[in-house]
């Protein structure tokens, strides 16, 4: 399917004519926050998309797990809840309760698209029935802006997740989430779902922009993604293409599904539900770290 160019893709409203920087916040109260876990270094204000800074990738590359080593060092990177309290990766993905572990990586905090989606996830894959699936389940949300725009994104959103932010965007950018602004022609089923609340949700993200335009709600040209983990191992990796590409709430609960299923079995470990070993996974590494250079290579520049 064809991708619509132009920054009427972005967020679902457009490219916010807002200007992220590194300035006070002047209507969130700030005072009872842990000052102390306050870093400039973990935030990421990088400029709007750039067309030297356009990362695309082939549609095998989308699905490609990530290699041991690499999982390894991202488990340890930090993350920050909405008290700037810093966990590890890890954390969201250990629970004595739960066997089964999704992540979702969204866009900015003021993309509406993703509003919708978070809207979806809430009304079709509640916690409550999440934790009745085949193994136990529980799903955690990951954004790259400002922490402390959580409490009021929670609020807007009708979010029943857990929320944390990576601002560094370590994450998203060691899993390889796609840089782009583009666009599917055919709005997504989470859109069209849930249309009446997309207008809405549409101009709560602008309010949020508006009230906080000090604050970064993320790259808005970021991508992100779902990761599902049983009992800590990786299974499932899906990276958006385009700023309307998140895995549909049906895919989503067909592929649950199908997990449990298989779980009772002796099966080869699924290191992805469209990536099979045939022979070619040296080749398919090889081709992943090239991408993740050419990822490094442009942050790096775009620092200097």
């Amino acid at each position: 399917m064809p991708a619509r160019q132009g920054s009427e893709a972005g967020c679902g409203c457009g490219l916010l004519p807002f200007s992220f920087g590194k300035t006070k916040v002047t209507e969130i109260d700030t005072e009872k926050q842990p000052e102390e876990n306050w870093e400039e270094d973990d935030l990421d204000f990088d400029d709007p998309l750039r067309e030297d800074s356009k990362v695309e990738m082939d549609d095998d590359e989308f699905q490609q797990m990530p290699s041991d080593s690499l999982m390894s060092d991202l488990y340890k990177v930090q993350v920050m809840d909405k008290t700037r309290r810093k966990v590890p990766f890890k954390d969201l993905i250990k629970s004595k309760d739960h066997r089964r572990h999704i992540v979702v990586f969204v866009r900015h905090f003021f993309c509406g698209m993703c509003y919708s989606y978070v809207k979806a996830l809430a009304h079709q894959m509640p916690p409550e029935r999440l934790a009745k699936l085949s193994p136990p389940t529980t799903l955690t949300i990951v954004g790259c802006g400002d922490p402390i725009l959580i409490p009021k994104w929670l609020e807007q959103t009708d979010c029943p997740f857990e929320v944390y932010a990576d601002p560094s965007r370590k994450l998203y950018t060691q899993l390889g989430f796609a840089i782009n602004t583009d666009a599917n022609e055919v709005v997504p089923q989470y859109v069209q779902k849930y249309a009446q609340s997309f207008t809405r949700n549409l101009w709560r993200s602008l309010g949020l922009a508006a009230r906080t335009a000090k604050v970064s709600g993320g790259v808005i040209t970021q991508n992100g993604g779902e990761m599902i983990w049983i009992d800590g191992e990786l299974k499932f990796i899906h990276r958006m293409k385009n700023s309307t590409d998140h895995t549909e709430t049906y895919e989503l609960l067909r592929l649950l599904k199908r997990q449990g299923q298989e779980m009772g079995r002796r099966t080869p470990s699924i290191r992805s539900m469209n990536i099979h070993d045939d022979g070619g996974t040296a080749s398919k590494r090889s081709s992943w770290a090239r991408y993740i250079g050419k990822r490094l290579s442009i942050i790096s520049d775009k620092g200097n």
